[in-house]
């Protein structure tokens, strides 16, 4: 509840609850989207263009901390497969 993770400008920021301190934490290249909070509140899961090159419409699922870091893909789409709206379970 102290902090909001949304999209804007094709990447994933973070600000505080008040709307301060906002902050891009993905820092993608290509579009980065639909970002949500895990369970414990230390890591965001969100959906990053797939593809080298980014293939358009193909997404993937991507974690990384709620600082930016530790950026991890999850899923490898190919053929233009899309992953959406990832959610966490406990």
């Amino acid at each position: 509840g102290k902090f909001i993770a949304y999209m804007a400008h094709r990447n994933v920021f973070v600000m505080r609850a008040d709307g301060s301190d906002k902050y891009n934490v993905s820092q993608g290249k290509t579009r980065d989207s639909e970002p949500v909070w895990s369970p414990d509140g230390q890591w965001i899961a969100f959906t990053r263009t797939a593809g080298n090159p980014p293939a358009e419409g193909a997404m993937d699922i991507w974690i990384m901390k709620r600082d930016g870091t530790e950026q991890r893909q999850v899923t490898f789409n190919k053929n233009n497969f899309t992953s959406y709206g990832p959610s966490w379970s406990k």
